[in-house]
């Protein structure tokens, strides 16, 4: 079999087994906590005021995370204008979204923003170090968060997690950008055959790129803290609108540690991961499991009910469809070749 078809298949089959992971967690909660009368009822108790003030915030993460990705083109030669960067990285969110491919949004939006020069693997450079600087970011608001509640026995298992995650990528950063390690033979064949190569690669890479710019990742990391306080602050207003409000601190411990647990894809849209981990943590502050759904779906429904419209520039505009499926059908083809980093 080809190297890219056996790719495929093998990303095909991940995408079944994530569906399936998907179906059966969403099966569990609905079984073991709640019914759909405990949500409907829920639904009709929610206050609407607060529920559109909250999903008027939402807005504000994306206006964020242009910036952000703009400001982080330019070191890699890409300066575009800032509406351009904002209609790709739209796009990319409706994709991440909304949309089953094999392929996210992240890396179709590099490849779309660098059409017409040689800068493609720059673009999605910027994409990792993108997602790298926003999860260290929500990870540092979660810690300070957690230093706030020092001592509490529901919050130990979180800060384990998040004081685990920086004290790991700290350590990690001082032994991997260590000029005199890295020059070790030993280190040097230990990396030419460890998992994870291109991911190394990506580090170097960005490491090269962004070493002489601490203006534009202090920037970068800027905006991430504004982008995370918008969310977070909707999420605790979300948990207001249910009838059951909570400390400003609780949400800055929990939800990050939540956002963190499901970006590791291992279900569709982490459906079903993030229902159960919203019950997992939210009850031990005493919310109730139908509730904790419930703000699980509204913070859903505020991250993606803004990038509804992207769909709307792929329904209405033939070309920008056809440009976004040759970007996929591109970033696969990249994908399915063998990694000699």
């Amino acid at each position: 079999m080809p190297i890219k078809t056996r790719h495929r298949f093998r990303k095909t089959a991940f995408l079944l087994l994530r569906l399936a992971i998907s179906a059966g967690l969403i099966a569990w909660v609905f079984h073991k906590y709640i019914d759909l009368r405990q949500l409907v009822d829920l639904a009709k108790r929610t206050d609407r005021r607060l529920l559109a003030l909250a999903l008027g915030v939402e807005i504000l993460p994306i206006l964020f995370t242009t910036l952000r990705w703009h400001l982080l083109l330019r070191p890699v030669g890409l300066r575009q204008g800032l509406f351009r960067t904002f209609h790709f990285n739209y796009l990319g969110l409706f994709f991440n979204n909304f949309l089953l491919g094999l392929t996210g949004g992240d890396v179709v939006k590099a490849i779309l923003i660098a059409r017409g020069s040689d800068r493609k693997a720059g673009a999605v450079l910027t994409v990792f170090v993108d997602r790298l600087i926003g999860l260290v970011t929500l990870a540092g608001i979660a810690g300070v968060a957690c230093a706030l509640r020092l001592g509490a026995a529901e919050f130990r298992e979180a800060a384990a997690i998040v004081w685990g995650f920086l004290a790991a990528f700290t350590l990690f950063c001082l032994v991997y950008f260590n000029r005199r390690l890295r020059a070790l033979e030993w280190v040097r064949r230990l990396r030419r055959v460890l998992p994870g190569r291109r991911l190394l690669k990506e580090l170097d890479d960005a490491g090269r790129a962004y070493r002489g710019e601490p203006a534009i990742v202090a920037g970068a990391a800027l905006l991430s803290v504004a982008s995370h306080a918008c969310s977070l602050g909707a999420a605790w207003a979300f948990s207001h609108a249910l009838g059951f409000p909570i400390p400003l601190v609780d949400v800055l411990v929990y939800i990050p540690v939540i956002m963190m647990i499901v970006s590791v894809p291992v279900s569709v849209g982490s459906w079903g991961v993030g229902e159960a981990a919203f019950i997992g943590f939210f009850r031990k502050v005493g919310m109730p499991e139908p509730t904790a759904v419930g703000l699980s779906l509204l913070v859903r429904l505020g991250q993606g009910i803004w990038t509804i419209p992207g769909g709307l520039f792929l329904m209405l505009d033939p070309s920008e469809r056809r440009a976004v499926q040759e970007a996929e059908v591109e970033a696969e083809e990249e994908r399915g070749l063998p990694d000699e980093s």
